[in-house]
């Protein structure tokens, strides 16, 4: 029988996405196990005006709200916020339903194990929507760990358990924000362990680089990246004329 978890997610860094993309529940495979996502919906209030920063509102996933034991496990009360520029907003918090493993297995361990895999699912996450919107890869954070907070009861007594520890978080400001179709692909494709391939992960460490000032290494990536681009499309080609293979690698 497995133990299901229905909690929040303090993410490293927050989601910058347009104001259509809040309020979405997604479904979403992460560590094996399919769940479901929800994104903080905009205040009852609407989008602030000029000058004015409103608070989001807890995601809705059925009638079942989270319970305040989870709530004040968080290190931080909101669940991001809107500016009036446009609509943009950052999610500072995800709430995630999700199968957590045997109910027999030990809790700790089991969170841990589910945190290391959020941990991999949002950085392909980030690394889709940077690539797609040209925000900022930071590669200044050596580790990106989110914090999972649930209540779970064991032997009817409700329990706080975590995972993880998030620190300080940067909120990068002029970037455009990722469209809610950007929002819903990068799910999918973290989902599906559907990573960026290696041409577009050097490009966007590339812009990193450059506004951080780190020319050198700027230019490397860009040139790493037209070089393994290339050198793809020329085996590419190769192999539909069906040249044998040897002479492929050869080449």
């Amino acid at each position: 029988m497995l133990r299901r978890i229905d909690g929040m997610v303090d993410l490293p860094v927050p989601l910058h996405v347009q104001a259509a993309a809040l309020g979405a529940a997604l479904s979403v495979t992460i560590g094996g196990h399919k769940g479901t996502v929800g994104v903080p919906r905009l205040p009852s209030s609407g989008i602030p005006g000029p000058g004015e920063v409103a608070f989001l509102e807890a995601p809705v996933l059925g009638v079942r709200q989270l319970p305040e034991l989870t709530l004040h496990g968080s290190p931080r009360g909101s669940w991001g916020c809107i500016g009036s520029s446009l609509g943009d907003t950052f999610v500072e918090k995800l709430r995630l339903r999700i199968p957590l493993g045997d109910a027999q297995g030990t809790i700790p361990d089991q969170m841990c194990a589910l945190g290391r895999a959020f941990d991999a699912w949002y950085g392909v996450v980030r690394n889709r929507i940077c690539s797609w919107t040209g925000q900022l890869r930071d590669r200044d954070l050596r580790r990106e760990e989110c914090r999972i907070s649930a209540t779970i009861r064991v032997g009817g007594k409700p329990s706080l358990y975590g995972s993880g520890v998030t620190t300080g978080q940067v909120l990068p400001m002029g970037e455009r924000a990722s469209t809610p179709s950007e929002m819903v692909a990068a799910f999918s494709c973290a989902s599906a362990g559907y990573d960026l391939p290696l041409p577009h992960t050097l490009l966007m460490r590339a812009r990193a680089e450059l506004t951080l000032g780190d020319n050198r290494q700027a230019v490397i990536d860009a040139c790493t990246a037209a070089e393994v681009s290339l050198g793809s499309a020329v085996k590419a080609s190769l192999n539909a004329a069906d040249v044998p293979e040897k002479t492929v690698e050869i080449s």
